[in-house]
C-alpha cells in the first residue's frame, strides 16, 4: 500500500464520461468531472489509510479513512452514500463500492503502479472507465 502513497494529478482519462453516465451521474456533474483534473492523495494515518480527492482550487472533493480488508461507509464522487472495501490483490489496490441505496449499482476501482504512473481503471455496469495520473 506505500507506493500509492503521495498526490497523483490526472493527465488523461478514457472513457470516463460512458461509465459516469452508467451509475447515473448527472450531465453537468459529468461535464465537470472531464474538464478539471482533481489530486487524489494517499496518506498513512496510524493504522488506517486516509484518500482524498482535492480539486485545483484547493477544495476537497471527497476524503475517505480506512483500514485495507475492513469495510466503511463513504460517498462516491457526487456524494451518493455507498459501501466500501479496499484491499490489496497482486500489487494493485482494489476497491469495491455498494450504492447504499441501490444494491444493483456496484462499482470497482483498480489502482496500479506502472513506470511510476497511477493507473486507475473504474468499472460499473460493465463499463471501464480509465485515469492515468502522474505523481506530485
Amino acid at each position: 500500500m506505500d507506493k500509492f502513497a503521495g498526490k497523483w494529478e490526472v493527465t488523461s482519462t478514457e472513457k470516463m464520461d460512458e461509465m459516469l453516465k452508467a451509475v447515473g451521474m448527472d450531465e453537468e456533474k459529468i461535464k465537470m468531472y472531464g474538464e478539471i483534473k482533481p489530486v487524489f492523495g494517499y496518506t498513512k494515518d496510524g493504522d488506517y489509510w486516509v484518500g482524498d480527492i482535492v480539486l485545483p482550487n484547493g477544495q476537497v472533493v471527497k476524503t475517505s479513512k480506512f483500514k485495507v480488508g475492513e469495510p466503511f461507509d463513504t460517498t462516491s464522487i457526487d456524494q451518493r452514500p455507498v459501501k466500501s472495501l479496499v484491499e490489496l490483490k497482486d500489487g494493485k489496490m482494489v476497491e469495491t463500492f455498494t450504492d447504499a441505496n441501490d444494491a444493483t449499482l456496484s462499482m470497482t476501482v483498480t489502482r496500479e503502479i506502472v513506470n511510476d504512473e497511477l493507473i486507475m481503471k473504474v468499472t460499473a455496469r460493465g463499463i471501464t472507465g480509465i485515469t492515468k495520473h502522474k505523481r506530485l
